[in-house]
């Protein structure tokens, strides 16, 4: 994240160092986010392993996958349960009595919630802040996701590339600076004769991993 890190374990545990003034560790008291409290900064600075429990009697949660946000963390059980804590001024975390199933009601679908300024959920003009995941429309079958600060992305089975959300500094490839408020199909000379294989974006930039066709 923007100053903390998580880490995943070959066991399936999860460790998390850094500043914790956001509950971004998943296991720093508020009170002790400053300092570390008795522990000292040893209690932040020392990567140490997240302790997370199902409910009621079942045994120790295993993680499967691991990704931060500027000051939120989300881990992925081996299960397909998502945890995620941190800060959610924009309920990028969603709602707190939200109930995620492990059973996929569809598959290939992207979702999106949290703030939207900018065009950052995909969800059209005049789209507000939302609180659980609303579906982005107008998308083929989805296989992958990334976002940035105020951008998203898609990767769609066939192997394109889609973005939408601020332009500024023409990180969603359109070749214009303009805020695209509905997801575009990343396009160009370069990506003519290639599949997307993934992207990731960091504040003012983006990075696609392609495969040429002919060695699809």
């Amino acid at each position: 994240g923007n100053d903390h890190l998580v880490m995943l374990t070959v066991d399936g545990d999860l460790f998390t160092c850094g500043c914790g003034e956001q509950g971004q560790l998943g296991r720093v008291p508020a009170l002790f986010t400053n300092r570390g409290g008795r522990k000292g900064l040893e209690r932040l600075l020392v990567p140490q392993r997240v302790p997370v429990r199902g409910k009621g009697n079942r045994s120790k949660i295993r993680f499967q996958d691991t990704f931060c946000g500027a000051y939120v963390t989300f881990a992925v059980t081996q299960e397909g349960h998502i945890y995620g804590f941190g800060l959610s001024n924009y309920h990028q975390l969603g709602e707190l009595h939200l109930h995620l199933s492990t059973s996929p009601a569809c598959f290939g679908k992207a979702y999106s919630l949290g703030r939207a300024e900018y065009g950052r959920l995909g969800l059209g003009a005049g789209a507000e802040e939302k609180s659980t995941p609303t579906l982005i429309p107008d998308l083929p079958s989805i296989c992958s996701v990334a976002c940035g600060a105020s951008v998203g992305y898609a990767v769609s089975s066939d192997g394109r590339a889609f973005a939408w959300g601020m332009g500024t500094n023409y990180q969603l490839g359109t070749g214009e600076e303009e805020d695209v408020l509905s997801p575009v199909e990343m396009t160009g000379k370069q990506l003519e004769n290639r599949v997307v294989l993934a992207v990731s974006s960091g504040g003012q930039h983006t990075v696609l991993l392609v495969r040429d066709k002919e060695q699809s």
